[in-house]
């Protein structure tokens, strides 16, 4: 807990809880769209004088006999809380004014009809694994009809009827510190998300039965909001208790329960680029989720038309991190670093099971800003399917993603990009969790809000608060993990380095997909270069699918098909650097034409939110200390960088190239087949190499010196003893072009441009050292098929 939230805790007074939670809409003369509206921004019902008047005149909720520490007084006090808030909403409904922009419905249709606080205090019926047993003191929920027996709670119901089962709506934690109280909450909320992964955020009440004190927290996508310590022995604390409960007792609709409007976790509407009316899908598989709290979250399904035989009821399979932590392990300013620890493989690893959310009739507003295609997503045209990524990406990451899908649409190794939106609310603001923070424009009393209970004590330098809002991106494929380069190239060819290349990242299509060929001759810093080169028809050369290339009797290009290469190494000869880059262009080219690249692709690099723009990435200190990545296929440098907090590091190319060799790796060792004709005592080394990859630096690269022996003659699977020498002879080439880069990168000053000519330089002889590899390996790896 205590690494993933960071310092990002903040607390506010009861009248900001009140108006967080309430039921709200956008000023009218705010902004049409802001990506991070604050509170301010906004309506809140909490606020209208028919709220107020019906709150005063119900009574003051029951006292608690602390001294019995009996949880079920506890319980009491909440219930009286109700039944004053429902007697209020009632008065509400018959007294809101006409004019007032908020309608309420009959308390039978509200979001929840009723809310029964009990004493539980027993494990839940579904739980996540890596968490202690999840049994909150208290639960809210609706309970289950009378002589149906003691409920059995669960944070997502089952899908088929189970005798008094009842959904967990609010956990309530007691303790006698906070820091016991927000940890055990913390499992709460990841509970919570793991039942609906869109959240906004999760709510749990803790109390502090030693102080008498209680605390409402919100856990959401940028850390946790608490209201300030209410004290339940007086009778002001504890209206101010029953003021937060009738705000959530206001909530009509999904979005007021932190929901978003356009999907119901099963169906979705997803918008067309030239059209206002919605596209209607079902989740028919959940591909992937990262489970946490703070940060992305994300969550890929793949969504087919929508089908009315189709359960509601959707398998997961999550990605949950072991709480295995780096030391000193620092954070891209706000962003909590991208790292799943442990296995990463899918396995279900929840019983928590995601699935509708709501019967609610969804509702749609198009999104202000679409990134896309012109076409209309038509699901006709996608008959297995389309993926949609649904993530919470940082206000400095904010469309990283869909530009780069969107520059590099349809390019040789990149799927093909379909739509990508920010989601908004019905009032056509963000849905954001900026309504949880201090706003943007208070930075300079950013720490009248800071809360540190996990810290003891004020950090001397802290971060600014961290904003994010829904990014929905959708593209064709769907693919099984796999290793490959090229469509990193194409990816760095549009103006992007990805910085994030693991076995998740890398996937091979279920069928090949026809893609225009890759073309180092049309790299775009050769563009106005190539211009005057026209060749013998008089168009400019596009590459390797549309010219015809003279082989030898090696298969390497004829001599008389380097006219190209020739000329546009004269064009740039007044430039060292960039001529170095056509050379090693040229040299990439020949060795992709003797492995016989098509227009057939084969593997696709996905997930680019933690990409970075190459065009101002080395021309200012945006990029300075910010490490991007999954420390299990980090380079040796960048996990050295992130371990000893070197903001001086930068990022370059050659540390996605050494993770491309680490994603080999577990490709091969976590292929079933690595345990295929192996012997007793290899099939326990193939399952501690599997344990040392997900460890410390040291232990994984003791995994790779044992993998990388000469098993020739061995009783390991013939998979192992077939990647064993590509392994060894990839990672030994790319430290040579490591100490390379290093020793040009420190040789002597070079300005912004020429470092980027020096990160294209050098990506493109490490894809060329692995393409002749492969040649050179070709027939060994054949046989492995």
């Amino acid at each position: 807990m205590e690494d993933e939230l960071g310092d990002q805790s903040w607390q506010f007074d009861v009248d900001s809880i009140a108006r967080m939670l309430s039921p709200k809409l956008l000023k009218l003369e705010r902004p049409k769209y802001e990506s991070y509206p604050p509170l301010d921004s906004f309506t809140c019902l909490s606020d209208e004088n028919a709220v107020q008047t019906a709150l005063r005149s119900v009574p003051t909720p029951t006292t608690i006999n602390f001294a019995s520490a009996r949880n079920a007084d506890l319980a009491e006090f909440f219930n009286s809380c109700v039944r004053n808030c429902d007697t209020a909403y009632e008065k509400v409904r018959g007294e809101l004014s006409s004019s007032s922009p908020f309608k309420l419905k009959p308390r039978e249709d509200r979001w929840w009809p009723t809310l029964d606080f009990f004493l539980y205090d027993r494990k839940t019926k579904d739980h996540y694994d890596g968490a202690a047993p999840l049994r909150p003191k208290l639960i809210a929920g609706e309970r289950a009809p009378d002589g149906s027996g003691e409920p059995t709670c669960y944070w997502s119901m089952p899908p088929n009827p189970v005798p008094a089962a009842m959904e967990i709506r609010i956990p309530v934690e007691v303790d006698n510190n906070w820091h016991g109280i927000l940890k055990r909450a913390w499992t709460y909320a990841l509970a919570q998300v793991s039942a609906a992964p869109l959240r906004l955020f999760s709510l749990v009440i803790g109390v502090n039965h030693k102080t008498r004190r209680l605390r409402f927290l919100i856990y959401h996508r940028g850390g946790l909001t608490a209201s300030h310590e209410i004290d339940l022995h007086q009778a002001r604390g504890r209206r101010d208790v029953q003021r937060v409960m009738f705000s959530i007792l206001l909530w009509q609709n999904s979005e007021d329960a932190g929901l978003p409007s356009f999907t119901n976790g099963f169906e979705s509407l997803i918008p067309s680029k030239d059209t206002t009316s919605p596209v209607r899908v079902v989740t028919d598989k959940v591909l992937f989720h990262s489970l946490s709290v703070r940060g992305r979250g994300t969550l890929v399904v793949r969504a087919v038309p929508k089908s009315p035989a189709r359960p509601s009821f959707i398998p997961v399979y999550q990605v949950v991190p072991t709480r295995r932590t780096l030391p000193n392990r620092c954070r891209p300013k706000s962003e909590p670093i991208k790292a799943t620890y442990g296995k990463t493989t899918a396995v279900p690893v929840s019983t928590i099971q995601s699935k509708k959310y709501h019967d609610k009739l969804l509702r749609y507003v198009p999104p202000p800003d679409i990134i896309g295609s012109s076409g209309v997503i038509l699901p006709s045209a996608y008959p297995h399917g389309i993926v949609s990524k649904s993530s919470w990406p940082n206000s400095e990451k904010r469309q990283i993603e869909a530009k780069l899908y969107d520059t590099c649409d349809g390019q040789f190794g990149v799927p093909k990009h379909l739509i990508s939106f920010e989601a908004c609310r019905l009032d056509n603001a963000a849905f954001s969790n900026s309504i949880f923070l201090p706003p943007k424009s208070d930075g300079t009393t950013f720490a009248l809000y800071r809360w540190y209970p996990l810290t003891g004590q004020s950090k001397l330098k802290c971060s600014s608060p961290d904003y994010r809002t829904l990014f929905v991106t959708v593209t064709a494929e769907e693919g099984k993990s796999l290793e490959h380069c090229v469509g990193w190239l194409s990816i760095m060819n549009s103006g992007f380095l990805h910085r994030d290349v693991t076995i998740g990242n890398i996937v091979k299509p279920d069928n090949p997909v026809q893609r225009p060929a890759f073309s180092t001759r049309a790299f775009q810093l050769f563009e106005p270069y190539c211009r005057p080169i026209i060749d013998n028809s008089g168009m400019v050369t596009e590459g390797l699918a549309n010219m015809h290339l003279e082989r030898d009797g090696d298969g390497a290009l004829a001599s008389s098909d380097d006219d190209f290469w020739m000329k546009l190494q004269a064009a740039v000869a007044e430039d060292e650097y960039l001529e170095n880059v056509v050379v090693a262009a040229k040299r990439l080219e020949k060795v992709l034409a003797k492995l016989g690249i098509s227009t057939e692709c084969k593997a696709l690099l996905i997930d680019g939110d933690m990409a970075a723009e190459l065009e101002t990435y080395l021309s200012s200190s945006a990029h300075a200390g910010v490490i991007s990545g999954t420390p299990e296929f980090m380079s040796f440098w960048l996990r050295r960088a992130l371990e000893m907090q070197n903001k001086e590091y930068v990022q370059n190319p050659m540390d996605d190239l050494h993770s491309f060799v680490w994603t080999a790796l577990w490709a091969t060792i976590y292929n079933p087949r690595a345990l295929e004709d192996a012997g007793d005592r290899a099939s326990q080394d193939v399952r501690i190499w599997r344990a040392l990859l997900s460890t410390g630096g040291g232990k994984r690269d003791s995994a790779f010196v044992a993998v990388t022996q000469d098993w020739e003659i061995s009783d390991y699977s013939p998979l192992v003893k077939g990647m064993s020498p590509l392994l060894e002879r990839w990672m030994s080439m790319l430290k040579r072009l490591r100490a390379a880069f290093n020793a040009a990168w420190k040789a002597r000053e070079a300005k912004p441009n020429q470092k980027l000519y020096m990160f294209y330089q050098f990506a493109l002889e490490g894809v060329a050292d692995y393409a002749e590899l492969l040649y050179e390996q070709r027939e060994r790896l054949q046989a492995l098929q």
